[in-house]
């Protein structure tokens, strides 16, 4: 096994195939949010490749130097090596393996899935042992199988090739962030040159078959694209109300909730800290579905919602003016801080992708406050055409963070 290319991420070729190793692995909220979970946590830790497990509901993020640029950089995608060790050897898995230039990579694959840390390239085998020695004692039956090296003399363990492992299993492709990023506008640049496409060639066919003239064909002018949103009301009635069931959860001794995250009013996450004698065995026995960290200081526990429906309109909206004003008042009035601006940012180069029938103006909006939520959540709701992205509170402070989006007339 030959690095390729050093940095963040390591790259393995075995077998014809390139493999990435070196990820950090997190758990998804739900299986359906992972692509999204996923671009905002690349675009938020400067990544620039995405591996998305569905079967673990993970998602990995990786930084990959020296991507080909041009066409081979479209289609350069490497698989993650640690899922294509976790097809052929399955979960419950242990592994440490050396690399040429003395390195080593340490694997770890529970019953739930890869462990955060469980996709790691350390500098020699020291840290290797160290780290495979401390997951062993935290979960003494937890692994199945141990392929480690002999000298370690570690119980029921045995070695392999890890070309072994990697080879026959395609793995998990790695996606880069600008596909994630940008997939509606590549599936609409596919659609429309796969139209033109069928257009010419039917154009080619006729011409060839018949010397009869092309009729003209007069031009209709394309429907307007309709905006798409579910109403700000609904998700805020819907994370306010899992927020006053999720009191309850404040029950658990010696374990204080320090953040509450509400997503798109399709679930709950609450962030807990261990404090003072606080015992790991209470939360696990009165809140089994939260995951612990490593370190059993903190834990987080994923509360799923049920769906929210969506508007859809290709009718006129409020003007951009207009939201910004009310925005001001309702900050001036409840002392918060309400911010508006374009839902994306146009790059240097970059042509302008608006449609020409498209009526309205896409728009993100932030506002922070701590004032009681009845005071404010009733202004947000009539604002308009408006949908909530995130919901924090802080209770250490009752402060109040929301971000959404919102439509305008062009």
């Amino acid at each position: 096994m030959a690095s390729e290319t050093p940095g963040s991420t390591e790259l393995l070729r075995v077998g014809g195939r390139t493999y990435a190793f070196g990820l950090r692995w997190t758990s998804g909220v739900a299986r359906s949010t992972l692509g999204a979970e996923a671009k905002s946590a690349a675009l938020a830790e400067g990544a620039n490749y995405v591996a998305i497990h569905r079967a673990y509901g993970q998602f990995g993020l990786a930084l990959i130097p020296g991507v080909p640029a041009g066409l081979r950089g479209w289609c350069y995608r490497p698989r993650s090596g640690v899922a294509a060790i976790a097809a052929n050897a399955g979960a419950a898995t242990l592994a440490a393996f050396p690399l040429d230039d003395g390195r080593w990579l340490v694997i770890a694959i529970d019953r739930k899935g890869i462990l955060p840390d469980g996709d790691l390239v350390v500098d020699d085998a020291e840290q290797a042992k160290a780290r495979i020695t401390r997951l062993i004692a935290q979960s003494p039956n937890s692994w199945r199988r141990k392929f480690l090296p002999v000298e370690w003399g570690v119980a029921d363990s045995g070695t392999i090739d890890p070309k072994t492992l990697l080879s026959g299993a395609a793995g998990v492709k790695l996606t880069p962030l600008w596909v994630l990023a940008d997939r509606t506008r590549i599936g609409l640049r596919i659609a429309v040159s796969a139209l033109i496409m069928s257009a010419l060639v039917l154009m080619a066919l006729r011409i060839g078959s018949t010397p009869a003239p092309v009729a003209v064909v007069p031009f209709q002018a394309p429907k307007a694209l309709p905006a798409l949103w579910t109403p700000a009301g609904l998700t805020l009635d819907a994370c306010l109300s899992a927020l006053r069931q999720a009191q309850r959860y404040n029950a658990v001794p010696g374990w204080i909730p320090t953040k509450y995250t509400c997503r798109s009013g399709q679930s709950l996450v609450i962030d807990f800290s261990r404090r003072g004698v606080g015992q790991i065995s209470l939360m696990r026995s009165l809140l089994p579905a939260a995951q612990l960290s490593d370190d059993g200081r903190a834990a987080v526990l994923a509360i799923p919602l049920d769906g929210l429906p969506r508007l859809s309109s290709i009718g006129a909206f409020a003007p951009r003016e207009q939201y910004r004003t009310v925005g001001l008042d309702l900050s001036q009035r409840l002392n918060g801080a309400f911010t508006l601006q374009v839902g994306r940012t146009q790059l240097p180069g970059e042509s302008d992708m608006t449609q020409p029938n498209q009526t309205w103006t896409f728009l993100n909006w932030t506002y922070q406050t701590q004032a009681p939520a009845i005071v404010w959540s009733g202004a947000l709701a009539r604002l308009g055409a408006i949908s909530v992205d995130t919901l924090v509170l802080n209770p250490s402070d009752n402060l109040w963070q929301i971000t959404g989006s919102l439509y305008a007339s062009q």
